[in-house]
């Protein structure tokens, strides 16, 4: 019988896998970006995860594996709110509780304007809250009372050009959100992750702060960029910031976690509940774009597109979802911001066409 559509060796795609090995080894060809890892998902299925570069430039032979850590940056964001989330469906928070009613102790401290501002106005970041604020207290300081300090400090004056209710990127804001979900558990923050959302999703590597530390000393650097090319540098955000973006993790890890908010019916994670999910990915406005808990949300082609992206200056990822057909793409690198960014755009196109109809 013959087939009903002619195929020449050319016209047969190879395999995703093959692909994305082909395209990320091209790509850390670029002068400014030392190492590269990718990841692609379907319908619960990982169709490719390929990593290549080096974990230093300095080091020739100290090439990058598919099982090393990247750093997270700002893609934390959207575990910190899947995490506050856990808690809400819990019953230990609401979305509408206030920084007033939920951190007392701080009410004759922070100006009167943030007692009213919500948990869910602080994780879309529309809480009125400068962006970093008084982040370099005691900066090798972990502890739910630097945080407190931090935030105290940090939201003393409202200034005036932060109104409550529009769009302003914060990362105090999430430390905020962080501080309260701390006072309501007794529980630290990182223990908060591990408890509520490492564990279950058997997200092993995942840790915070970088990935070169002594329990793993074999996993990539940041770099910078200065006028005699790229420098590997072991520098991070204060630990305190850990939940506007201090996670790192594997790409394959990192997947664990798109996979689950891919799974809108909850029919393969039992971990969030549907209804939690629909807000976690839901605009502060109610509208088809905007930022959500953790997610910038937009639209491509009529579907829906979660997408975040992250950076400590020293390294870049970037992940989009579309919920609608379970795809999602994931990609890191331990490359500086400026230079990685559009280097990694220009990946995730090419993958989002790959996954085209």
């Amino acid at each position: 019988m013959p087939f009903l559509v002619s195929q020449t060796v050319a016209q047969i795609e190879p395999p995703i896998q093959t692909r994305l090995q082909k395209l990320i080894d091209s790509t850390v060809g670029q002068p400014s970006l030392p190492a590269m890892a990718a990841a692609v998902i379907k319908n619960q299925k990982r169709l490719g995860l390929a990593a290549s570069g080096l974990r230093r430039v300095d080091q020739p032979t100290n090439t990058v594996s598919e099982a090393d850590r990247f750093h997270l940056g700002s893609c934390t964001k959207a575990m910190t709110a899947t995490m506050i989330g856990i808690l809400v469906q819990e019953g230990k928070l609401s979305w509408d509780d206030t920084i007033g009613a939920r951190l007392p102790t701080l009410a004759n401290d922070i100006d009167k304007d943030y007692l009213d501002v919500t948990l869910w106005q602080l994780l879309t970041h529309h809480a009125g809250v400068q962006r970093d604020g008084a982040v370099w207290i005691n900066e090798g300081v972990n502890t739910h009372e630097n945080r407190t300090e931090i935030v105290k400090q940090s939201l003393a004056q409202h200034p005036p050009g932060l109104p409550i209710g529009q769009f302003q990127y914060s990362n105090i804001g999430y430390l905020v959100a962080a501080l309260i979900a701390e006072q309501v558990t007794s529980e630290s923050y990182e223990t908060l992750m591990q408890e509520k959302l490492f564990t279950p999703l058997k997200m092993e590597s995942a840790g915070f702060g970088l990935p070169d530390k002594n329990d793993h000393p074999h996993h990539p650097w940041g770099h910078s960029l200065n006028n005699r090319g790229l420098v590997p540098v072991a520098m991070d955000n204060p630990p305190s910031m850990a939940p506007a973006g201090a996670v790192h993790s594997t790409l394959d890890d990192w997947m664990k976690f798109a996979a689950l908010h891919l799974d809108t019916a909850a029919q393969q994670h039992d971990l969030l509940a549907p209804a939690t999910l629909r807000r976690l990915h839901q605009p502060y406005t109610n509208q088809a774009s905007g930022y959500a808990a953790g997610w910038l949300v937009g639209e491509r082609a009529g579907q829906t597109v979660l997408q975040h992206s992250g950076s400590n200056r020293f390294w870049f990822c970037q992940i989009e979802l579309v919920p609608q057909t379970g795809e999602a793409i994931l990609v890191a690198c331990n490359g500086p911001l400026k230079e990685s960014a559009q280097e990694v755009a220009a990946v995730i196109q090419t993958i989002a066409k790959w996954l085209s109809p």
